[in-house]
């Protein structure tokens, strides 16, 4: 029978794909007996990506025993793999005390009071088999003293409106307020995940936890003991110290030990907080509008599209191949099918919502090659309209398995007609960390010459191989350990090669001046002198860019030769106004003119 788990329902928030959502719904035996695409394995490096969140979560766990002490974290001693075996938590509620957590506690999410109050009860797949939901096993559930005992901290928090841990969460997503007077210990439900910036879908998954768990307790009568929090919250990796650690470490530099209170209100720096409110709605629809419509659809009639969002999906089919060369892709995957039947995902930078309104006229790729630019077709929202040349052109590439540039496909305005200076800066991060991983930096200077000029212009490259030659240049600065010390040392490196590129620019601008190349050394405004432009993938290689030169301001400061390139790059800290930053600056996101002029 169909499962709901947190994982499909999490990708599915994620992602959007109701093909996925209900190929999630089975199991392996179920998806082959049913005619389904069975899961693409092969994929080592989800598998290594899924034992570090691990890792990261073991380390969380044992600091939290570090600074709140053992006896305050209930924890299986029994490893399962790589991550601590769950704990029934019916066994381990009448234990708990204020300011304890459980890790991996282990309750059955498909209750009747669940089912009942989100509307899931009577649904049925197309097969006619009942909806079941899979068992729930939050990393942490944090216990907070009664209402009636607040933290100081939360009644602080109380003169700004209404304070989160003092809610109540209900069976159907509904929340009301704890009475002050109220005795019962309180329950939070706290994610870690390895993302150093959580996704939407984390928070749903968090709000989707603590639903059920108040569900749970009132179905077998603990909600006269226990109440849940609507502050869900998510614990995401970063490379800084935890703030739990270091107002430990303070407190006994002062000779004390922590209060629980203090390690408490430390912890809420570490967590980000669900907005129980933003996210409950949205579970709502899903449970009453989304999932039903995907339960009675046959699967291979269920919408898809594919794209990067498909990125780690065990459905896309992508052509890898096994130890033995084998291809572990299926005829039923999405990507074999979309090449198959010429499904407008193929057409790049074609959105699933633009592709829906194509297909009411143009089935496949052949039909939308056949077009022209003028067709009504293209009518149908702004998007289309906008981008009526590049549809058809790309179409016809595909076709015929040809690479060029779209002629007729409009201009980027990111990117300069010719600048003299070109400047190509990329870097590889962690995202779990923000720690950058590399930094590679190439550039290439034509001299700029008056119009008309005779002579022949000088140009410069710099690479780490030149006519397939090794040249002294360092192309790549390689963060070897995943630390800030050392991204640091990579960083200074890296800018002391940029720095080194721009002052040769600008000194062979002034020495060709002198020697009269740039024009008439009578008439300053004339001169020439050369412009420069920084090309860079994308705008998350910028913000990466940005975050660094603000985690390590105060040693490119400390540089006089490099102090003025923090101003290419711009933290907060040096912005009077943060929030007048701008695309005004010199750079050129190269995938934008890619997307918009390339077939």
């Amino acid at each position: 029978m169909p499962s709901l788990k947190k994982k499909a329902l999490s990708l599915y928030l994620r992602t959007g794909c109701q093909r996925q959502l209900a190929l999630n719904l089975y199991s392996d035996k179920e998806r082959q007996a049913h005619g389904m695409p069975e899961r693409q394995r092969a994929r080592a490096g989800l598998g290594l990506v899924g034992a570090m969140g691990y890792e990261w979560q073991d380390e969380k766990v044992s600091e939290l025993g570090d600074v709140f002490g053992k006896d305050a974290v209930h924890i299986n001693p029994v490893k399962k793999g790589n991550r601590p075996a769950s704990i029934p938590l019916p066994n381990i509620l009448s234990h708990l005390k204020p300011y304890q957590f459980v890790v991996e506690g282990h309750y059955d999410a498909a209750t009747k009071t669940f089912m009942n109050a989100v509307g899931l009860t009577a649904l049925q797949d197309s097969f006619g088999q009942p909806l079941d939901v899979g068992d729930a096993l939050p990393d942490l559930i944090q216990v907070l003293p009664p209402a009636a005992s607040p933290a100081s901290w939360e009644l602080v928090q109380q003169d700004s409106g209404p304070v989160a841990t003092m809610q109540a969460v209900q069976p159907n997503g509904d929340v009301v307020t704890i009475e002050p007077t109220d005795q019962r210990l309180r329950l939070r439900v706290i994610d870690i995940k390895l993302s150093a910036e959580p996704g939407a879908h984390y928070f749903a998954e968090v709000v989707y936890y603590s639903i059920t768990l108040a569900a749970w307790l009132e179905e077998h009568g603990w909600n006269d003991s226990f109440v849940v929090v609507a502050a869900p919250a998510v614990w995401p990796g970063s490379y800084d110290a935890s703030q739990i650690r270091l107002v430990h470490n303070r407190c006994q530099k002062e000779g004390r030990a922590p209060t629980p209170e203090e390690l408490a209100l430390a912890l809420e720096d570490d967590i980000e907080v669900a907005p129980f409110d933003a996210f409950a709605p949205r579970l709502r629809r899903f449970f009453q509008e989304e999932l039903p419509l995907v339960l009675q659809t046959p699967w291979d009639q269920l919408p898809w599209h594919v794209s990067h969002t498909c990125n780690g999906c065990e459905f896309l089919g992508y052509p890898w191949t096994d130890k033995n060369g084998q291809l572990t892709n299926s005829p039923l995957h999405c990507w074999p099918t979309a090449a198959g039947t010429g499904h407008l995902s193929r057409v790049a930078g074609l959105s699933r919502g633009s592709a829906k309104l194509l297909r009411v006229a143009v089935g496949d790729v052949a039909l939308l090659a056949s077009l022209s630019s003028t067709d009504a077709v293209f009518e149908g929202s702004p998007s289309l309209r906008a981008k009526r040349t590049i549809y058809p052109h790309r179409a016809r590439a595909l076709e015929a398995d040809l690479t060029g540039i779209i002629p007729n496909s409009g201009s980027d305005g990111l990117m300069p007609r010719w600048p003299d200076l070109h400047i190509y800066i990329f870097l590889d991060y962690d995202l779990s960390s923000a720690i950058t991983a590399t930094f590679s930096l190439r550039a290439f200077w034509k001299e700029p010459l008056p119009y008309g000029s005779p002579t022949t212009p000088k140009k410069v490259r710099w690479a780490a191989r030149e006519e397939g030659k090794p040249t002294s240049f360092q192309e790549v600065y390689l963060v070897d350990h995943r630390n800030l010390t050392r991204e640091r040392e990579e960083l200074l490196k890296f800018l002391r090669a940029l720095r080194e590129i721009i002052n040769t620019v600008e000194q062979q601008d002034e020495a060709d001046i002198q020697d009269g190349r740039r024009g008439d050394a009578t008439q300053p405004k004339t001169l020439k002198r050369s412009t420069y432009q920084i090309y860079l993938w994308d705008d998350a290689q910028r913000k990466q860019l940005v975050r660094v030169v603000g985690r390590h301001l105060q040693a490119i400061l400390a540089d006089s030769k490099l102090r003025d390139l923090a101003w290419l790059f711009p933290p907060p800290e040096l912005l009077t106004h943060p929030e007048e930053a701008s695309y005004k600056s010199p750079f050129t996101y190269v995938s934008t003119a890619v997307l918009q002029q390339l077939d």
